[in-house]
């Protein structure tokens, strides 16, 4: 994506800053009376959050709507940009080349003759906008963006020569990256069946000399609990199966227990209160309600299993809106973890990974 940010922050002469409302039309999709099975059918696509692809493009082959459940939808014309504006997903893009229909999580621009919708959706997918519907986006149990909040969002727009130049350097960009893409899997599977070939004839074609054993017979097998809080254990590797590569043999990221801060073999210690270090001023004063954004934020760790061993994760969250805005991941439960939460809120970078 920097890409895409790097070109659309060079602006030249011409350029125009104008809302979304003014680029075209917008609607918010819907969807027909569900206790009515006719409304359903092969006339028309009826698109969902789950049917915009990685690359932008649109599904059609899921569920559609016959002529009659159309009625009771909203007709969205070819070549418009769409964006899923509510739930998880909030911020997804995606742009049409036939006539569709949407459900109501998802908000269409069809642009005007003098606009590009596909160099609408590639400003769509730039930080600044994908920050923008971030913030415009009231918090409830989900996030959710509303039309004339998603209307008044704006972009950046020089003539129309312009948008198409933009729009083919950009399109031959990830054409690249997807071929790229493609090469490596390919090279990849072809090295795993390779691999798979061999080690298969190695075993199989067994000669002289080979006799067939149990591991019982060959090595010692050891398989028990212990508590690696027990002094014989606290500063010995501790491996588990996120430590383990698949089909490498290789052991990564072993650190001793004491190093993991294990309290067993299922938790870890993400609290000290046998430390000599002063506790943090309690500045929030037990006052969790506050009257608006921006006004008090707090923080929290916790640990994480993943298949590489324990992550550690920092949220910041805003008081106001209840909404993280700011976290971090890291293998070190320190100082360090909390203040990249808090940066990538100020630097507006929004995710570490360290």
């Amino acid at each position: 994506m920097s890409h895409i940010n790097n070109i659309s922050s060079q602006k030249g002469e011409g350029w125009v800053e104008e809302r979304l409302g003014e680029l075209g039309k917008i609607q918010t999709g819907s969807t027909p009376k569900t206790s009515q099975p006719d409304n359903f059918g092969d006339f028309i696509p009826f698109i969902k959050p789950p049917d915009f692809d990685v690359d932008g493009r649109i599904n059609y082959n899921n569920e559609g709507l016959s002529e009659k459940g159309l009625e009771g939808s909203r007709l969205i014309d070819a070549g418009s940009v769409l964006m899923v504006c509510i739930g998880a997903t909030i911020g997804k893009v995606g742009f049409n080349d036939r006539d569709v229909a949407a459900n109501q999580q998802i908000n269409a621009l069809t642009p005007t003759p003098n606009i590009s919708s596909k160099f609408l959706y590639y400003q769509m997918l730039t930080s600044s906008f994908q920050k923008a519907v971030f913030y415009n986006s009231a918090q409830a149990t989900l996030p959710i963006i509303n039309k004339t909040k998603w209307s008044n969002l704006t972009v950046s727009v020089p003539a129309l020569p312009e948008q198409k130049r933009i729009v083919a350097i950009l399109d031959e960009a990830f054409a690249a990256i997807a071929k790229a893409t493609a090469n490596a899997e390919k090279n990849l599977a072809n090295a795993r069946e390779l691999f798979e070939s061999k080690l298969t004839a190695a075993f199989k074609d067994t000669g002289d000399g080979w006799t067939e054993k149990t591991l019982g017979e060959v090595c010692e097998i050891a398989s028990r609990l212990v508590d690696p809080r027990s002094p014989e254990y606290v500063d010995l590797p501790h491996v588990g199966a996120g430590n383990m590569v698949s089909k490498t043999g290789k052991l990564v990221d072993v650190q001793t227990a004491k190093e993991e801060g294990l309290k067993s073999g299922k938790f870890v210690i993400t609290t000290d209160s046998k430390n000599t270090m002063q506790p943090a001023p309690d500045l929030i004063q037990r006052q969790f309600e506050v009257a608006s954004r921006d006004k008090a934020w707090v923080s929290d760790t916790t640990f994480i299993a993943t298949r590489q061993g324990w992550l550690y994760l920092a949220i910041v969250l805003d008081l106001f809106s209840r909404q993280v805005i700011g976290w971090a991941m890291g293998t070190r439960n320190n100082t360090e973890l909390v203040q990249d939460a808090l940066t990538t809120e100020i630097n507006g970078d929004r995710f570490i990974i360290s």
